[in-house]
Order: structure tokens, then sequence, then C-alpha cells
């Protein structure tokens, strides 16, 4: 499956937030997140390589989102509206 993420987490940024949108789509950001910077679209399998604790959140459900505030925090899921 295609993901959204930013070229900073392809450089190396920590993937704070994941969200997996009411659509489906993934995406997966960083903290300094910019929505004007540039978009990435990669495999979820390439991401997952990046940073490998990304595996847990495979069953996120549509409308679901996970934070955590370093690599060493668990991950913390909960449900979000979309915004249209």
């Amino acid at each position: 499956a295609a993901v959204y993420t930013t070229a900073e987490v392809l450089a190396g940024a920590l993937v704070s937030t994941v969200f997996h949108d009411h659509d489906g789509d993934w995406q997966f950001l960083h903290d300094n997140y910019d929505p004007r910077g540039e978009i990435k679209v990669i495999r979820f399998e390439e991401v997952v390589r990046l940073d490998p604790d990304l595996q847990q959140l495979w069953n996120l459900e549509f409308g679901e989102m996970a934070r955590r505030e370093n690599e060493e925090d668990r991950w913390v899921r909960s449900h979000y509206q979309q915004m249209r």
C-alpha cells in the first residue's frame, strides 16, 4: 500500500504522528511538519524499514491516529474528526 510522508521523514526525522484517514489513506508525519512542504508517496513497507516501531500501527482503523513524543514513548491511539 502507498502512504504519504515527508522528505524530512525519509531523511531520518522521527515519525511522531500517524493518521489512517477516513478514506483509507495513511500519513506518516514528524513534529515540525509543514503542510506546504514536499509530500512523498512511498510504500508502507519502506516507512516501516525506516522505523520498525511503525509496524505496531498496521491495524489502525480508518479515522484513527497515533501519536508519540519521542522514540522511547509508546504510541497513543485515538479517533479524530476529519476536517472537510
